[in-house]
Formats: C-alpha cells, structure tokens, sequence
C-alpha cells in the first residue's frame, strides 16, 4: 500500500497554505520561490531608487567586508532607506564561510527576535487599533486559565515593554536531550498523528509538549516587575490572534499586511513557500538538534512550537522589511492605504514607563534613556527612533525625523553562536552611525 501525501492548497482556520505531509517531508518541489496567489515577484515591486554619496557608500562597504573578513557573519544584506527612497542596497559574503552560494536580494534570513515587530507587535497594532484588543487588560482576560497562576495578572503592555516580571527563558529544550542527542521519548525521525511538530529536518516532538510547556511556565516564580528583556509573555501572541479573529497568525498578517503589501518573501517555516536554495542555513546545533539548521528556525523555543511563535520564527529578506519599515515612517499608508492609524505608531514607539527606567516601546527597542548606556542603533538616531534586534545577527532602525532606516540581515550563528563576533566588532552600529554621518540630525 502506497502512503497518502500531499499539500493544502490554501490556508484555514487551523492550517496554513502549503501545509501537509510529503514524502520523506521535503520541501515541495520547486524550482523558484512560490509566490502567493496574487502576489508580485520582488524585481516587480522594486522600491524607489535614492543616491547616498559616494564617499559613505564605500565606508558602508568597507564595514560589511570587514564583517566577513573578521569572522563575524559568512554573508549580508543591507538596505538603507531615506526619505522613502533606498539609497544603499547591497549583498555581501556567501551562505557558509569558504565560498558557496553567493548571497542574492531574494534569499531569506532567520530574523529571530525581529519577529517580536514584523509579526507580533504588527499584529497587536492592528487588534489594538480595530478595538479587538485592550492593552490594560490582563493575560488571565484573554487566558483564564492563568487565572490560577501567578501569570493572570500580567498586563499586556508589560509584557509588550519588558516589564511583567517573568523569567527572561526558560531552556524547556534541554529536559529533551541527553548525552546522546534528543530523547525518542519525546521525538521520532518522521511525522505521525501523535508527532506533528517539526522542530528540524527528520526530528518531530510529541503532540502535547505545548502543554507541559505551558504549565511549566504557569508554575514558574515571578520577580520584580522591572524592565527585563523577556521572550516568555511573547508565546502567546500567536493564541492571542488566533482567540480573537479566529485565523492563524500567518493567516491574519497576510490578510492585513502581506499581502496588501505584495510581500512575497516573509513568512514562518520557509520551506512550505521557498526552496532551500533561496534560505541562508543558520548555526550548526551540535548539542540539541544534532544538525545544521537550514530553513528551520534557530530559536529553540520557537523550534518546540512547530516554528510559529510570537518571539522567533519569522524568515525574511531586507526588502520586505524595508517595506514594512517605510509603512511605520509613512504613518500607517502604503500605496494610498491606511494599513495603520498614525497615532497607532505614535503611541506603539514611544516609551511609556521611562520613569521606570523602562526604555522600551510597545514592543520596540529605543535609545538608552538620555542616551546613556550601551545601544546598537547609533547614539546620533533622534530619541524618536525605535528598531530591534535579533539573535542571529539581524538588525532594524528607523528614525521619523530624518526618515532615515535601515535593514541589516545576517547568519552571525553560523557555523555557531559564540563568539559573537559581529557584537564585538559593533558592526551594526558602525553601519548606522555611517548613515547619521552622511545625513545628520539636529533633533536629539
């Protein structure tokens, strides 16, 4: 008897488009990105073209390739935008240190921790905006089952700003794993009914680990409610959209953004909408996954939620962020559309509980309050500007008084975490201040 295989054609209430079971669970089988249905190729929606002088277009070279040349990434890609206009677009490196394929416009990234903005914080945006969704409500109001935890009464903006007072993580990964790798108690080589999450490439979790993941999290201690960069109040998100408009995360946001956005290389779990050529691999995981994670997501956490989570999962290019990225600093509007209310923006980058030495933004990073202390977005930026950043080695920014952004991508993880090199020699900053010395602000 032959076994059943195939692939949705279109996405549903509790399954994305491209989701199924294929043979030996390869991707599917194309030879070219898969666009979605109605959606433009990225040479199609090319953004408009600036000019940066010459003089700081090699000084932005000159860091990227010293980047490589120092061991901090294999490859990169940059996307500098002013007054929505891009005025540094420029690849660099390979996939893989030693040669290899060459990093195109195209391929897509692991933006780890962006995720928390061109998934999470976009989709409270919206909930927020259209009265879905109170942020002075509690986690027990839209989870009543944390009710009977010391979690109920967080309030969604604190966990927005970093200030609820969970644990920063919690490694659930490591009671999976022995000596010897993963442990077959919780994972099998191929997919089955009872295991369907994918947390790598032949390696698939029990069905109701998610359950023990969240008890474990409803009896863990709560601390002191101050700003503590957190990932935990994160894992929610994607039940949050799911509770209150009924469609899967990925659902809602190509609804609302993607889509009216012809973005076409952004998304979670790549390899049901990209070939593996066009996805730079990341680290090496020798201790938990025992593989090179190519297309899978890199965050342990987000890896044990099947690749969807709140706080990780997300794969992207430059482009497609900088087009995200321009909607903030148009106020909301793209192509004559109003995709976000102004004073949604507004209220979502700035900081409100700065007298709490607080510094954070509704789900984006700031300056350090006054400027002082240790940033990654340059300390020329406005106190206006917000961005993140990501694990992997991603990095966005951008600054509503001189509209000026930029998009840094990079597999820093590859072949592994540690060193960090590209922290150390402070690329991303160097890149940024760069952009600031060639289009100065005043307003600081």
């Amino acid at each position: 008897r032959q076994p059943t295989w195939g692939t949705l054609p279109v996405s549903t209430a509790k399954f994305a488009c491209g989701d199924g079971i294929l043979p030996n669970d390869s991707p599917v089988p194309v030879s070219a990105p898969v666009l979605r249905e109605g959606s433009l190729s990225i040479d199609q929606i090319a953004l408009p073209k600036g000019s940066i002088s010459a003089v700081y277009e090699r000084k932005l070279d000159s860091i990227a390739k010293m980047g490589i040349e120092q061991g901090a990434y294999p490859g990169c890609q940059i996307l500098a935008m002013k007054d929505g206009k891009v005025i540094y677009d420029k690849c660099f490196g390979t996939f893989t240190y030693g040669g290899g394929t060459k990093v195109a416009p195209e391929d897509v990234y692991d933006i780890a921790s962006l995720t928390k903005i061109f998934a999470s914080t976009l989709a409270i945006m919206k909930l927020y905006e259209d009265g879905l969704l109170d942020l002075n409500k509690t986690m027990g109001d839209y989870f009543p089952y944390l009710n009977s935890s010391n979690k109920g009464a967080i309030k969604i903006i604190d966990v927005l700003t970093h200030q609820s007072g969970m644990k920063a993580w919690i490694p659930f990964h490591l009671e999976l794993i022995d000596e010897d790798g993963p442990k077959s108690e919780f994972f099998i080589d191929h997919i089955d009914e009872t295991h369907t999450v994918r947390v790598a490439e032949n390696l698939y979790l029990i069905n109701d680990y998610k359950e023990k993941i969240i008890d474990s999290i409803m009896k863990s201690p709560m601390k002191e409610k101050k700003y503590v960069y957190c990932d935990m109040g994160f894992y929610f998100v994607p039940e949050l959209v799911k509770q209150l408009t009924n469609k899967s995360m990925e659902e809602y946001l190509r609804e609302k953004f993607y889509d009216p956005m012809h973005l076409t290389s952004i998304g979670y779990c790549p390899l049901h909408w990209r070939t593996r050529e066009t996805i730079v691999p990341t680290e090496e995981d020798l201790t938990f996954r025992k593989q090179l994670l190519w297309g899978d997501v890199h965050d342990q956490m987000a890896s044990l939620m099947g690749g969807v989570s709140g706080h990780a999962g997300l794969f992207a290019n430059a482009h497609d962020l900088a087009v995200i990225t321009q909607m903030f600093l148009d106020e909301g509007k793209f192509e004559g559309k109003q995709l976000l209310k102004a004073q949604t923006i507004r209220y979502f980058t700035t900081a409100p509980f700065t007298a709490n030495k607080n510094r954070r933004a509704l789900g984006f990073d700031k300056l350090p309050i006054d400027k002082k202390g240790s940033s990654t977005a340059s300390k020329s930026a406005s106190m206006k500007s917000y961005g993140h950043t990501g694990f992997t080695g991603t990095f966005f920014w951008a600054d509503p008084v001189n509209k000026l952004s930029i998009v840094f991508l990079s597999n820093r993880v590859h072949p592994a975490a540690d060193p960090n090199n590209l922290a150390k020699l402070n690329i991303r900053t160097l890149l940024h201040d760069v952009l600031y010395e060639a289009y100065p602000i005043n307003d600081n």
